[in-house]
């Protein structure tokens, strides 16, 4: 179902096996199986095949993300990321890229339903969408005359990834952390504030508000997350503004407690490190 070349040798991916093949001196019979290279891992997405950097990614049978470094592959993909790919109804649809960009090595998976982008020096998963959309515009990635391209999969534009210019197309990339439960059952919990150690000074000189003074916003949940808060704003320093981004009086949680977004949506520089919760548990 899917063919690579990786590392001088061919691999053959079949639906339920791996083989491999290595050049010979045979001008008739150019490439011919390894021994010991097959192996009982199968490809269930042959469109998600990509390699970068000396590693080989693809979906396998069991919709779990692989990566072959050597001489056999190793999973890459933590178990939400798997169940993410097998809800996907139209799993054949899944396109993986594989890119290298800033110092950065990703590799992509985008299909109808989701974009997961995998971080892998830093073995770190995280959705990317586009607003307005539950997955990521762009499609694919080729380098060409020095620029990394990708193409627009809603309106067929090309575009050009620039780390200083953090855009989709039109539309500006939005950061977006959540939190995970944060209680302390069976005590309520009283949350005096919270910091967030945030990039600042990042804001530029502009007419659009959005460059000249970012913002990040703030949205809290007290029923587990299936409702939110208005955002709260809190700005992140225009340019040479160095400060710390603090939310404060955020009020109590019962004790099936509460979850925390953080979202960044300026068209600048956005990198949120740790997350600090001041806070007592009980009545106290």
């Amino acid at each position: 179902v899917g063919i690579a070349e990786f590392g001088q040798e061919i691999y053959l991916f079949g639906t339920e096996s791996l083989e491999k093949h290595g050049p010979t001196n045979d001008n008739d019979d150019p490439f011919s199986p390894v021994g010991g290279g097959a192996l009982s891992i199968g490809c269930a997405c042959p469109n998600s095949i990509a390699d970068v950097a000396g590693r080989l990614l693809w979906i396998d049978d069991n919709h779990t993300v692989q990566m072959l470094t050597g001489s056999a592959p190793t999973d890459a993909s933590p178990e939400w990321v798997i169940r993410t790919i097998k809800d996907e109804p139209d799993r054949a649809a899944i396109i993986g890229t594989a890119y290298e960009i800033g110092g950065t090595i990703w590799y992509e998976i985008s299909a109808p339903t989701f974009t997961l982008r995998y971080n892998i020096k830093r073995n770190l998963w995280s959705h990317r969408e586009t607003i307005g959309m539950n997955r990521w515009r762009g499609q694919g990635a080729i380098v060409y005359a020095g620029h990394l391209l990708s193409g627009d999969c809603a309106k067929g534009t090309i575009w050009v990834h620039d780390p200083k210019r953090p855009m989709d197309g039109d539309d500006p990339v939005v950061m977006r952390l959540v939190s995970p439960l944060i209680h302390a059952s069976p005590a309520p919990l009283a949350v005096y504030s919270l910091h967030a150690d945030i990039i600042t000074g990042v804001g530029g000189i502009s007419d659009d508000p959005e460059v000249s003074a970012p913002k990040a916003m703030l949205r809290i949940s007290r029923d587990g997350g299936r409702s939110w808060s208005r955002p709260i704003a809190k700005s992140i320093g225009k340019q040479g503004q160095i400060r710390r981004v603090i939310w404060r009086q955020l009020g109590t949680f019962e004790r099936h407690g509460g979850a925390f977004e953080i979202s960044i949506s300026s068209k600048v520089a956005k990198c949120v490190g740790e997350c600090l919760l001041n806070g007592t548990a009980g009545s106290g």
